[in-house]
Order: C-alpha cells, then sequence, then structure tokens
C-alpha cells in the first residue's frame, strides 16, 4: 500500500483509494485507478496514469507519457520531453511542458497550456483557452469563452469560439473560423 510521502523506484499500481494521495517515483510507470480525493504524483522517467478521480490531481514528470482521464476537479501538469493527454477533466487546468505534444478534450473550466516544441490540441472546452508554443501546430475547436495564443514558429488552426480570439503567431499561418467576439 502507497500511502502520503511514500518514495518508490519501480513501477506503482494504486487502485480504490480514499483521501488525499501522494505517490513519489522514479525509473518506473505510476497507475493511479480510482480515488476519492486528491491526488498528487511526482515520476521521473516513467508513464503516469490516472483515471477515476474523485478531486484534483498534481503531476510533474519527464521523459514519458501522461494520461488522465475523468478527474472531477482541476489538473496541473509540469513535464518535460513527454506527450500529455487529458480527457473528461471537470476543473481547470495548467500545464507546462515542452518537447512533447499536448492534448486536452472535454475540460469543464478555463485551459492554460504553456508548451515549446511541441503540439498543443484542445477541444470542448467550456471555459477560455490560453494557450503558446513554439516550432509545432496549436489546433483548437469548440471553445466557450475566449481564447488567446501566444506562438512562435506555430501554424493555428481552430474553430467555433464562443467569445474573442487573439491570436499572435511568428513565421506560421493562421486559420480560425467560426468566432462570436471577434478575432484579432
Amino acid at each position: 500500500l502507497i500511502g502520503e510521502g511514500t518514495v518508490v523506484s519501480g513501477d506503482v499500481v494504486f487502485t480504490g483509494g480514499r483521501g488525499r494521495q501522494q505517490i513519489e517515483n522514479s525509473f518506473g510507470n505510476v497507475e493511479v485507478r480510482t480515488n476519492n480525493g486528491d491526488l498528487i504524483i511526482r515520476n521521473g522517467n516513467g508513464r503516469v496514469t490516472a483515471n477515476d478521480i474523485t478531486g484534483s490531481v498534481e503531476v510533474s514528470n519527464r521523459f514519458d507519457k501522461i494520461r488522465l482521464t475523468n478527474v472531477s476537479g482541476g489538473v496541473t501538469i509540469n513535464s518535460n520531453n513527454g506527450t500529455i493527454e487529458a480527457q473528461t477533466i471537470g476543473g481547470p487546468v495548467t500545464i507546462v511542458n515542452s518537447f512533447g505534444p499536448v492534448t486536452l478534450t472535454d475540460i469543464k473550466a478555463n485551459v492554460t497550456v504553456k508548451n515549446q516544441n511541441g503540439a498543443v490540441r484542445i477541444a470542448d472546452v467550456t471555459g477560455a483557452a490560453d494557450l503558446g508554443t513554439s516550432f509545432d501546430r496549436v489546433t483548437f475547436s469548440r471553445i466557450g469563452k475566449t481564447v488567446k495564443i501566444l506562438a512562435n514558429n506555430t501554424n493555428v488552426v481552430g474553430d467555433t469560439v464562443g467569445e474573442s480570439a487573439w491570436i499572435e503567431t511568428s513565421f506560421g499561418n493562421v486559420d480560425v473560423r467560426a468566432v462570436k467576439g471577434g478575432a484579432k
């Protein structure tokens, strides 16, 4: 059983938890299936997967994939050299990443993504989206409120924004459609 503050090295599988959980690991994968409470995962050099979390999730990782599904609260992720995927999230999402793509779908609040050298793809966000990346593409669709994008050497493609869109990029094309509040 992994408890608060337990540090391990190798693969970790945690299921059916209750209360706040903190898992610290290195050189192995971390998988959490169902936790009724907040979750903090600090990992390095291994995949992180968490599903069916009632509460918020905070993850820091490097050199592998992070995948979160069905989280009732907010999500905060700090990563580098890894792919990030999050789906069906009930609270605000904040992600800082580099050298890997970020894909978010079905987010019930605001989204902030700051990426470097990796694509950003988001869809079905009820709140606002504040996005940034360099040297890869930003794609967005069905954003409920405003969209703000600051990018370098990046193509931007998007559609269906409930309010306004502000987009700045260099050395890339912009193709944005169906923005209710206008675009700049």
